[in-house]
């Protein structure tokens, strides 16, 4: 389209006023002017008369529908602006909830772009625009852009979100080495497969063959590195890192933790990577290290694991192999349990808007990254969200430091309104009511600590649980050659007598006589000498 007036091709549409303008002479092309119509309108099919109304008034269109919609170019473009602005808010109500408002209004210019230049459909596949852009925006920002976490959030599966990922970086031109090793997974596993077909062969007989099992379980040794990837990040221990070397020992733990049993000849394996990818074997070594120090502190977590690992370092690697997987899949399902009880945001499309609803239709319940989905109705009515989550600015407290925990949500309590109420209506379901069976069983429990050991064991039981008769008769043989038992009288159950130089307690209270005062020395100041041991401080002599 040209502009009439000037004939240059250099046109802008103008969110003011809703009309296409000819940057060199600025002539309005198609305008559709919005005008306050005071005569009295009429609502076509009803009779209705309105005063005042605002009419749209096409001046340039001369198609119209049979429905009395102009078709004019404006029309799509407008459509456009509005499923731009639902997807912008969609984006803004993404990074409310992971709490990096920041990067809101660089991944919404990264969005726009995209979707110029790339021609994505609205719907999902704008959905997943909107999350690369987040990753993105948080890369460039200086910040490890974490795929599982947006993937989560805008409930799409992560395998999806990372092609769109690449698709939009190439698109726009943007070449910034990511953060995330979880990006780059894919493509040293798709080198460690070209290596094992190379005719000249890089592996050992023993690696290329564990290697070749694991051919078949490559999506699931890709989803295990990617859960790990997100859990390291989580506790920022690929901060400073070399993001390829990462990338490897997140490999090799998978690799390990999918098959349950260490990897043959690992120092092949990191020299071969190390050489493709930048890097030297003791760099992915130490990575590796890193890894499994920290699912040998994750392991605890576990009820069925082993506390005590073998001082052997060969058989304590084969031991925490065994373990990998079970601690990454523990691990991330308490962090995806957290992540469901975020508010997620959800996108409606426009009802003009030919959507790809039906593109990806099982990316939002087939696979186990998502959690539950938005369902989009076929007549194109706004999202809702089976839990029905009223919240979106609400957020989880921390989006770096998930708790190891989950914690289950405290039960509301009823106001002091209600219980005031309740006791002055109900004045028999006070306190003071008999106790039930639960609450006397509950205190026999808590005077349980009073039982005298005569009330718990027979005579002589108490001493068998602790030493046998043998034992008794051993130790006592040796005391008595040690001569422990010299000035001890003998134990008998007869009464012993009280030595007549003991004062008893029923002496001395004969001798109160209260009507008697008892005269108690003065109080005297601090001797400037001091005072001995055998000096009386605080009464007279």
């Amino acid at each position: 389209m040209s502009c009439l007036a000037c004939g240059s091709r250099s046109l802008h549409f103008n969110d003011e006023i809703l009309s296409l303008l000819c940057t060199s002479c600025g002539n309005v092309v198609e305008s559709n002017q919005s005008a306050l119509d005071f005569s009295m309108t009429t609502e076509k099919g009803t009779g209705t008369n309105f005063g005042m109304g605002r009419a749209l008034h096409n001046q340039s269109s001369t198609l119209v529908a049979r429905s009395g919609r102009y078709l004019g170019s404006d029309a799509w473009e407008a459509r456009w602006i509005r499923n731009l602005e639902a997807t912008k808010s969609f984006l803004a109500a993404v990074t409310r909830n992971m709490r990096q408002i920041s990067c809101t209004e660089r991944a919404q210019y990264i969005m726009e772009q995209a979707m110029r230049k790339g021609k994505f459909r609205w719907g999902r596949s704008a959905e997943r625009v909107a999350g690369a852009s987040i990753c993105l925006a948080l890369r460039e920002s200086g910040k490890a852009e974490s795929t599982r976490e947006v993937a989560v959030h805008i409930q799409c599966r992560q395998d999806y979100l990372t092609r769109t990922h690449r698709q939009v970086a190439t698109l726009l031109g943007i070449k910034i080495s990511p953060l995330d090793p979880a990006l780059l997974v894919s493509s040293i596993w798709n080198y460690t497969q070209e290596c094992l077909t190379a005719p000249n062969p890089l592996f050992p007989t023993e690696l290329s063959k564990f290697l070749s099992d694991l051919t078949s379980l490559s999506q699931a040794v890709l989803n295990l590195a990617q859960q790990l990837s997100n859990l390291i990040l989580r506790v920022s221990l690929t901060n400073g890192r070399q993001s390829s070397l990462v990338a490897c020992a997140l490999l090799m733990v998978s690799l390990s933790g999918q098959a349950g049993k260490p990897i043959p000849k690992p120092g092949v394996l990191a020299s071969v990577l190390g050489d493709r990818f930048g890097g030297t074997a003791r760099s992915i070594a130490d990575r590796i290290r890193e890894m499994e120090r920290l699912i040998e502190d994750w392991r605890h977590e576990l009820p069925w694991a082993d506390t005590d690992l073998p001082t052997n370092s060969r058989k304590r690697t084969i031991k925490i192999a065994s373990w990998i997987k079970d601690v990454i899949q523990f691990k991330d399902d308490l962090w995806s349990k957290q992540i469901e009880e975020v508010a997620h945001a959800h996108y409606s499309p426009s009802v003009e808007d030919d959507s790809d609803e039906g593109g990806d239709d099982a990316s939002s319940h087939t696979d186990s990254y998502c959690t539950v989905g938005s369902k989009r109705s076929s007549t194109g009515t706004h999202s809702t969200s089976s839990s029905k989550r009223p919240h979106l600015d609400r957020g989880y407290y921390d989006s770096g430091r998930p708790r190891a925990y989950v914690v289950e949500q405290p039960r509301a309590r009823p106001n002091t309104r209600a219980l005031i109420l309740a006791s002055l209506l109900d004045p028999f379901s006070s306190s003071v009511s008999t106790p039930s069976a639960l609450d006397s069983a509950w205190d026999e429990l808590k005077r349980s600590d009073n039982i005298a050991d005569e009330d718990l064991f027979e005579e002589g039981e108490l001493e068998g649980l602790i030493r046998s008769d043998d034992d008794i008769r051993v130790l006592r043989a040796r005391w008595e050659v040690e001569g422990r038992f010299e000035g001890v009288p003998e134990w008998t159950d007869e009464p012993q007598e009280v030595p007549p130089e003991l004062i008893s307690v029923g002496d001395l209270l004969d001798a109160f006589d209260p009507d008697v005062e008892e005269v108690i020395g003065a109080w005297r100041g601090t001797s400037p000498v001091g005072f001995g041991d055998s000096d009386s401080y605080f009464y007279d002599d």
